[in-house]
């Protein structure tokens, strides 16, 4: 008795196609291509020339600003050891 192939048609996976493989019609498999979970990687200078960073985007917050951020009032201060 000749038997059946899994995949009759290779075309399909091997194009980049995902194939479900399922028993009783519940999936129990995915075949994808290699890569295809994979992150594409970092593309440098994607966004050149759309987005503008403001010289003093790292310079330090006023007190009151820092404050604000750390969920504490503007009045708080920190104790000095000496």
């Amino acid at each position: 008795m000749k038997q059946k192939p899994i995949f009759p048609n290779w075309s399909r996976p091997i194009s980049g196609e995902e194939i479900i493989i399922a028993k009783a019609e519940n999936p129990v498999a995915r075949l994808v291509p290699l890569g295809a979970d994979e992150p594409a990687g970092v593309r440098f200078g994607l966004l050149k020339g759309e987005i503008e960073i403001a010289e003093d985007f790292d310079a330090p917050l006023p007190a009151a600003e820092d404050q604000k951020l750390l969920g504490r009032s503007a009045s708080f201060a920190l104790k000095s050891n000496s």
